[in-house]
């Protein structure tokens, strides 16, 4: 990086932008953690939390090593740490916000046709085999009955 006044506020620049690419890895993953948390088993949510914590962490130091090692030659810079801070600070607040709100609507919205084809498809379907297998069974069970009786004779 140049120490030119243009080289800085270009690198601090790019810093936010990577803040805000990692902004938006994190909806990714805030995506999961929505989905888990609607199953409502607590602990299977707990788990995948810290996952997804995890996985995030070790996603956005990849990404700001990757980074720091190609815009600043691997020296490490304030600048590019707050920068980062602020585009993440700006995706959460601004692009975040609706996203956030445009994913919980879907996902509703999957859940309840998820339900609708349950309720209206697949249960019914399930009932009538339901009642097919028992009428089999009932037909197959009075035939034994009727054979039966015919080697028994009256």
């Amino acid at each position: 990086m140049s120490h030119s006044s243009n080289g800085v506020v270009l690198f601090i620049l790019q810093s936010a932008l990577i803040g805000f690419f990692l902004g938006g890895i994190y909806e990714v993953f805030r995506t999961v953690r929505v989905i888990a948390h609607m199953t409502g088993r607590r602990i299977f949510t707990d788990t995948v939390y810290f996952v997804c914590d995890i996985l995030f962490f070790v996603c956005c130091a990849i990404v700001s090593a990757i980074f720091i090692f190609y815009a600043n030659n691997g020296s490490v810079r304030g600048v590019a740490l707050m920068g980062s801070l602020f585009g993440f600070v700006v995706y959460y607040n601004t692009l975040g916000r609706l996203m956030s709100f445009v994913i919980k609507l879907l996902i509703r919205a999957m859940y309840r046709l998820i339900c609708l084809i349950w309720t209206y498809a697949i249960l019914p379907v399930g009932h009538i085999c339901i009642r097919l297998c028992d009428r089999i069974y009932t037909l197959r069970q009075t035939g034994r009955k009727i054979r039966k009786f015919k080697r028994k004779g009256c």
